[in-house]
């Protein structure tokens, strides 16, 4: 169980960096209306879909790992549940990180003028932002519960 806890707590840091990012792109700041620049410091949407690359590509190590505990660890059926429920939540993250990475991507190719994303705020983002918002949506009710589950173990 104490390999669980450890990979519980990666995911979690996982989801800030992840949290941090999706902040620095929604998030409201005068830089952020200035467009796609590295000036004074902030990181370009290319910048940003490289990084949450990197986070999808750890949080897959993490669900592999947690896939393999063994069930001599998971002594009680709730222990399982914890394993099963860290795993979907991990596969939602995930879908999260990547669909923020589409969008950067995105962005960053409409600002270098890349044909066939131009206008791509005005009509792309849109519905990339609902899909979005649903994977946020569902990986925010299974951290709830894998919160739950960890408080009652």
């Amino acid at each position: 169980m104490a390999r669980m806890f450890e990979l519980a707590t990666e995911t979690s840091r996982i989801f800030e960096q992840y949290e941090a990012i999706h902040n620095q792109a929604f998030g409201f700041s005068i830089r952020g209306l200035l467009g796609n620049s590295s000036r004074n410091g902030s990181i370009t949407h290319a910048e940003r879909a490289q990084r949450l690359e990197e986070l999808a590509a750890h949080i897959q190590e993490m669900r592999r790992e947690v896939a393999e505990l063994k069930d001599a660890e998971l002594t009680r059926r709730s222990k399982n549940e914890v394993r099963s429920t860290l795993l979907d939540y991990a596969v939602a993250l995930e879908e999260s990180i990547t669909r923020l990475r589409t969008i950067c991507e995105n962005l960053h190719r409409e600002a270098e003028g890349v044909d066939g994303y131009a206008g791509y705020r005005e009509q792309g983002l849109r519905l990339d932002k609902i899909g979005y918002d649903d994977s946020i949506q569902l990986h925010k009710r299974l951290g709830a519960r894998l919160t739950n589950l960890f408080a009652k173990v």
